[in-house]
């Protein structure tokens, strides 16, 4: 087979998410969005994160604070491309004033019945937070979280109740292991 030549495609602006969240009250979590540009920089995701966090010390929060997970990026049609980071914390510097909220009694994954398109037509914000705490979730239940000391105990109570799916519309219960082990 020969090498086909693909025409450039023309750069896709790239944006970082930081939602920083904390459990509230009535089984609600409160977050807080911060987008920063890094279309044109050549740092780490993971390096920006943190420094945004630093930035927030003067609100008593800092990264040993922090719970920090890259749960996701997905494709916005204006064009962009979107890097997600959940930055979880119970620490009380959280910006509660400012955060937005949503019900963890009704958390809902963006999906797409397509299987030839798998990117949902449509992704709102809040499902982006449920999608990244069912990955904390996930690490939390499964032991792969290795600062979930960080949690206060009624955080972890949370985290343990939630479901720890990393995507879709179904868990592990319903998925026939080939060896005869529920997965």
């Amino acid at each position: 087979m020969s090498e086909a030549m693909l025409s450039e495609p023309e750069p896709m602006p790239v944006e970082l998410e930081i939602l920083l969240a904390q459990l509230g009250e009535c089984d609600t979590l409160d977050y807080f969005p911060l987008h920063l540009d890094i279309s044109h920089g050549a740092q780490d995701p993971d390096d920006m994160v943190l420094r945004s966090l630093m930035e927030l010390q003067h609100v008593g929060l800092s990264p040993q604070d922090c719970i920090i997970h890259s749960t996701s990026w997905r494709f916005e049609s204006t064009p962009r491309l979107v890097l997600t980071y959940l930055v979880y914390t119970d620490h009380p510097g959280f910006p509660r004033g400012q955060a937005r909220r949503v019900d963890l009694r009704q958390l809902d994954l963006a999906s797409n019945p397509d299987p030839a398109r798998p990117r949902p037509t449509e992704i709102r914000e809040e499902q982006v937070v449920a999608h990244g705490l069912r990955h904390l979730s996930f690490l939390i239940q499964t032991g792969q979280l290795k600062n979930s000391g960080r949690l206060l105990p009624g955080s972890l109570d949370t985290f343990q109740a939630l479901t720890g799916v990393l995507a879709g519309r179904f868990t592990s219960s319903e998925i026939p292991s080939t060896t005869g082990v529920l997965l």
